[in-house]
């Protein structure tokens, strides 16, 4: 296995790798590799990234020439003014640690200099991947827990509640509260109803 820089004729097999690690992530579908090049470009120098990211950076593991994972790193100014390390998004096949080891491995050492080192932060998220507030999807235990194993650690989350036929009465709050229903929709262009 090689661990290299991004070329654009990894797009379309990195597309295929990201696309089948997200399918048992709710709420998250499958992109176009037109769509999935968008989150790529800046590491191509095609277009300015996320202004809260810079230097953009994908590395890409080969095996026998085929692209079969994949971390995207970059900069990324925090609120005192440093400036930390940012990995948006690392994928590489379930049951495959070896890979996702060795990605992981080269994307710490290209930040090594950074202070800190953000994973999968929400405001670092592709406009394709999941919910616009989502962090890493705990149904991408593989890349969890290969994080944890390597010393991240979590600091932040939110709990997306979606349970098929539920139909549990909780009762009258014991305080007061207004609901309101917003009908419209997410980056992933499928319809989405918030309560909030």
């Amino acid at each position: 296995m090689d661990i290299v820089d991004l070329q654009e004729e990894h797009i379309p097999d990195l597309c295929r790798v990201y696309n089948t690690g997200i399918t048992l992530v709710p709420h998250c579908y499958p992109v176009e590799v037109d769509r999935f090049q968008e989150g790529l470009a800046p590491a191509l120098g095609e277009e300015a990234g996320s202004e809260r990211l810079k230097n953009d950076h994908v590395l890409v593991a080969l095996e026998n020439g085929t692209p079969i994972g994949f971390a995207h790193l970059a900069d990324h100014q925090s609120k005192n003014g440093n400036i930390d390390g940012a990995i948006r998004f690392l994928m590489y096949p379930i049951g495959r640690r070896a890979v996702g080891q060795a990605l992981l491995v080269q994307a710490v050492e290209r930040l090594r200099e950074r202070d800190v080192i953000i994973a999968f932060h929400q405001y670092h998220r592709y406009g394709f991947y999941h919910r616009s507030c989502s962090y890493l999807s705990d149904r991408l235990g593989h890349v969890q827990s290969l994080l944890q194993v390597n010393g991240f650690k979590r600091d932040g989350g939110e709990i997306h509640f979606d349970w098929d036929g539920y139909n549990v009465d909780p009762g009258k709050a014991p305080f007061e509260v207004e609901m309101k229903r917003k009908i419209g929709d997410e980056t992933d262009y499928r319809a989405s109803v918030r309560v909030g």
